[in-house]
């Protein structure tokens, strides 16, 4: 079909479906994206903090006096995987239907979009969630106490998912907790069940202008934006995951999303991260392919996303849990 008619409506058609794709990744968008072209697995360091300095006195040799100055940066290898290719296909008996506007199977291509888009979130937030209750990158008795990195932190209150001020609360502890972690202010994010931003939009100090120097959200569009630095994202992944349950790996996961403990997703409500805190490890973005199968008449079409997620900093996750 190169250069026909058909061909021409079916790239603009695939690229809609990459568009809805894209904008539907609101938890992995954020995330630190490193692309791959071969293999399944890759491999950067994670470092600690360096170790204290001191004054010269005139004279002294840096290298000699190394007790004094010779300090060092510890760090740890970190390991990320990419998971089996993750596909969903579908079969229409015409082209024509696939191009119609509002016709069944163009209702069903762009679900398969979103599908894949959630998928790759709901991986993300299985991930973030683990490495809330994930272990220091660079701890240890060999590593100075100045030298070490904070473990990932989980806060519990049974009223994350029906109290505004609880939730405020867990922010305020977020954000203080990632403060003295020296977590950058930037690109802080809070991925929330979408009751739970509807919760916040009651608590009228986000919202009102006259206690915020800049618009925050509006009441009547049920929109707000950011708390206690944070932006927030309503997120059906984080409802996902909850509902779901706590995951344990199936054949295809080569990352490690089996929860931690009981209740990692389960009660699982709400995770504040950065776009360091997890890592996304891409060989394939969404890819979306077709062909005729004689035998049955019909056209088979095919989405294949190939990623996979790995703990990168854990020191800059916080998970909010109701038990």
């Amino acid at each position: 079909m190169t250069g026909s008619v058909t061909a021409l409506q079916l790239r603009m058609f695939f690229g809609e479906l990459i568009g809805i794709y894209t904008r539907g990744k609101q938890i992995s968008n954020r995330l630190r994206t490193q692309f791959i072209q071969e293999g399944l697995s890759w491999q950067c360091p994670a470092y600690g903090l360096a170790e204290s300095g001191g004054y010269h006195v005139a004279g002294e040799d840096v290298l000699i006096e190394a007790a004094t100055y010779l300090k060092q940066v510890p760090m740890a290898d970190k390991t990320f995987f990419i998971d089996l290719p993750w596909i969903l296909p579908m079969m229409t008996p015409s082209f024509d239907r696939l191009q119609t506007h509002y016709s069944t199977t163009e209702i069903q291509m762009r679900m398969i979009a979103e599908r894949q888009a959630r998928n790759s979130d709901l991986k993300a937030c299985r991930m973030l969630a683990n490495a809330a209750e994930a272990a220091a990158n660079v701890t240890g008795a060999s590593v100075p106490d100045e030298c070490e990195t904070p473990a990932g932190l989980t806060i519990t209150n049974a009223g994350f998912l029906t109290t505004p001020s609880v939730i405020l609360d867990g922010l305020r502890q977020a954000a203080q907790r990632f403060d003295e972690n020296d977590v950058p202010e930037g690109k802080r994010y809070f991925a929330c069940h979408p009751a739970q931003k509807h919760l916040l939009i009651s608590d009228r100090q986000l919202l009102d202008k006259d206690v915020l120097q800049i618009p925050n959200g509006d009441y009547a569009k049920a929109t707000v934006y950011m708390a206690h630095g944070f932006e927030i994202i309503s997120s059906t992944a984080v409802k996902a995951m909850r509902t779901a349950g706590d995951y344990t790996n199936v054949t295809g996961d080569n990352a490690t999303y089996t929860a931690t403990s009981t209740g990692t997703h389960a009660a699982n409500a709400g995770i504040c991260f950065t776009d360091e805190s997890v890592i996304r490890l891409v060989r394939k973005e969404l890819e979306m392919d077709s062909w005729y199968q004689n035998s049955r008449y019909s056209h088979v079409v095919t989405s294949r996303v190939i990623d996979g997620y790995g703990i990168y900093r854990p020191e800059t996750v916080v998970a909010f849990r109701t038990s």
